[in-house]
């Protein structure tokens, strides 16, 4: 993962009815720039006190543009327009209250947007108690860089950021399955720092390929999360991959590691010839003898790894 990091910022209170029901101190905007997928993250926040109190508030993005959402007091999110039960309602309780949009794309320099309180559970005219404004609101991209290494026996796990505001730290998260995560440690970040700031973690390589991710974390208890790296041990990864006579002259001979794989023989024009799943196979054999003498690629295909060989067929 290269880029992450969520920031609070001062910003303009609009009080349309002067009523108060949304207080500002807490209000803050924070980007990430996820590299895998190229998407930005960007968490609009404010804090819910005194009366009245809102039964419904939105969240709206104008710059980058996002669609307005609407949450409901169980922190539930919804498109606009949306009825949270309008007079029957229940009202914010103390607290803030955040809504991330994730957009496509790099993150732009600046966000604006504005957070809107409804007295009623509908939004929309008559109900306003209370706007937190969003103007020009700068979002710089700070993880400029995440990687993982496997070095002897151990999962060497470095970051980089260029900027930290308000980072309390990292969660480093680990899984078998890139779906359920367990937190292996925390690293203290550097609160507000405008530097480059050097991160790193060790871990014990499993014997199968092992999932990673950053969780960063904000002071006030949120957490956002990182691309997600695959570490590959040496017996589950393609680079090991012989394939053998080559030349060959009919009887195909492969070594594999300990891992299910597709693989797919091609001509050298594409057309494919022989495509099959082996699954988790060390050594098998092929018989190749109806192919025609002639140059053929062969693909060998993980969800992590593709790997090309040629195929020499000379009878």
């Amino acid at each position: 993962m290269k880029k992450l990091l969520f920031l609070c910022f001062v910003i303009l209170t609009n009080d349309l009815l002067s009523q108060s029901c949304i207080n500002t101190i807490a209000g803050q905007a924070g980007s990430s720039k996820v590299v895998s997928g190229g998407n930005c993250l960007v968490k609009l926040c404010v804090s819910v006190s005194g009366s009245p109190r809102p039964k419904q508030i939105q969240f709206e993005l104008s710059s980058p543009v996002a669609a307005a959402v609407g949450m409901c007091q169980d922190r539930s999110v919804h498109s606009l327009p949306f009825d949270c039960g309008n007079g029957g309602a229940a009202q914010f309780a103390d607290g803030v209250y955040c809504h991330t949009f994730t957009l496509a794309g790099a993150c732009p320099s600046t966000t604006s947007g504005a957070v809107r309180g409804y007295t009623n559970g509908s939004g929309g005219g008559g109900g306003l108690c209370n706007t937190v404004t969003y103007s020009n609101v700068p979002l710089p991209v700070s993880l400029t860089s995440f990687d993982a290494k496997i070095e002897g026996q151990n999962a060497v796990l470095n970051w980089t950021t260029s900027e930290e505001l308000n980072n309390k730290g990292f969660e480093i998260q680990k899984s078998i399955d890139a779906i359920n995560f367990d937190i292996l440690g925390f690293i203290d970040g550097s609160n507000t720092a405008k530097r480059s700031t050097e991160y790193q973690y060790i871990d014990k390589v499993f014997n199968t390929t092992s999932y990673y991710r950053l969780g960063q974390k904000d002071f006030d208890g949120s957490i956002n999360y990182s691309r997600v790296l695959a570490l590959v041990p040496d017996n589950e990864s393609l680079k090991n991959v012989i394939l053998y006579p080559n030349p060959n002259q009919g009887m195909l001979s492969l070594q594999l590691p300990a891992n299910t794989i597709s693989l797919i023989i091609a001509r050298e024009n594409g057309t494919t010839v022989l495509q099959k799943t082996i699954n988790k196979q060390n050594l098998i054999t092929l018989d190749v003898s109806d192919l025609s003498d002639g140059i053929y690629q062969v693909l060998f295909i993980t969800p992590l790894e593709r790997v090309n060989k040629k195929l020499v067929i000379v009878k």
